[in-house]
């Protein structure tokens, strides 16, 4: 009869249709990992991935011109994109390599423990024995871990309520000196160099 294959149609092109969307892997793709080493294939001391190497994710080069202490320069960064989005940034070296990342969107977690957006009191759960530092010379306020160096963690300098002045090239804070709500505004690891 005609019309009587309908009902069959409709099952095999909705079993199509799911079937399309759990095999896609990008559209239920999570969100890329920090760790101490890099962003899932943005790793410190190596080249940019190749596009496409981590599902979801891209990169642009741009060139920036900054100053600091007094000197003027180029510098090469990637921005890094999620599905279009803007994570974060990595800076290039004058051969290629990724010498520092710095991450601003609350999409990534570090090793899903802390996120941009985190509070001062998590992170200091989730931290080994986390240290508060201020420097004049970017004026950041920023924790590190005895864990691992390579990593900073930046509030606003609003956020600081401690007695002493914030001056100096790297001033050591005590923890009290940050309220425990203040909010982790970017996370940024760099390359430390060999001794």
């Amino acid at each position: 009869p005609k019309g009587g294959n309908r009902p069959r149609m409709r099952k095999l092109l909705l079993t199509f249709a799911c079937l399309t969307l759990l095999l896609t892997p990008g559209l239920a793709q999570d969100p890329p990992t920090l760790n101490d080493q890099g962003l899932e294939a943005y790793k410190l001391n190596k080249m940019l991935p190749a596009e496409g190497s981590v599902l979801g994710v891209t990169h642009k080069v741009v060139t920036v011109t900054e100053t600091a202490e007094g000197m003027t320069e180029e510098v090469q960064y990637a921005n890094i994109l999620f599905k279009g989005e803007y994570l974060g940034r990595a800076k290039l070296d004058g051969e290629g390599l990724i010498e520092e990342i710095e991450i601003v969107s609350d999409k990534v977690a570090y090793e899903a423990s802390y996120r941009v957006g985190s509070t001062w009191g998590e992170l200091k759960q989730a931290l080994t024995k986390p240290t508060l530092h201020y420097t004049d010379v970017s004026d950041t306020l920023f924790a590190t871990s005895a864990k691992v160096d390579s990593v900073q963690v930046h509030f606003e300098t609003q956020d600081y309520h401690g007695k002493a002045a914030l001056s100096g090239e790297y001033q050591t804070l005590a923890d009290s000196d940050l309220s425990d709500n203040a909010k982790i505004k970017s996370i940024r690891l760099l390359t430390i160099a060999e001794e």
